[in-house]
């Protein structure tokens, strides 16, 4: 899932992190204009990229975005395991010199897009009392298609 969601309120903008199914949320006046759109991430194209609520209602639900990988990005994906509680971790990633971040989802799989050139270096999650096998892993050039199976194991 992705990280965060942005939004703006009557003008004032916020950031929301997504829980590890992706799904977000936040509290609006009713009758607010509201801008919503992903954030905090490169490698992805947005479907819709934003959306408007000119006047929003109670408890208004759907308003989902499609992600895709960009151009010239391959998908890194891979597992966290061996905790009581794999989801909603926080996966830090480097590629061509920018730090993200990304949270596994629910069972621990994370996915990121990382530019198809250059290195990626992904390092899991700090837990107090574990340790993870590897402690740090890192790609050179994983071209378009991805890499997957960039597991991680807590002992």
């Amino acid at each position: 899932p992705f990280a965060n969601v942005q939004y703006t309120i009557d003008g004032v903008t916020n950031t929301v992190a997504t829980n590890a199914a992706g799904m977000y949320s936040f509290t609006a006046t009713t009758g607010s204009t509201v801008s919503i759109q992903p954030a905090g991430q490169t490698g992805y194209t947005a479907t819709p990229p934003s959306r408007t609520i000119t006047s929003i209602g109670s408890n208004t639900v759907g308003q989902d975005f499609t992600l895709a990988t960009a151009a010239n990005f391959g998908l890194v994906s891979g597992t966290v395991s061996g905790l009581a509680d794999n989801s909603n971790r926080i996966i830090t990633y480097l590629a061509n010199a920018v730090t993200q971040t990304v949270r596994t989802g629910i069972g621990g799989t994370y996915s990121f897009p990382a530019p198809s050139t250059g290195t990626v270096q992904i390092t899991p999650p700090t837990v107090s009392g574990f340790t993870p096998t590897p402690a740090v892993i890192n790609q050179n050039n994983i071209g378009t298609g991805g890499i997957a199976n960039q597991n991680f194991v807590y002992a």
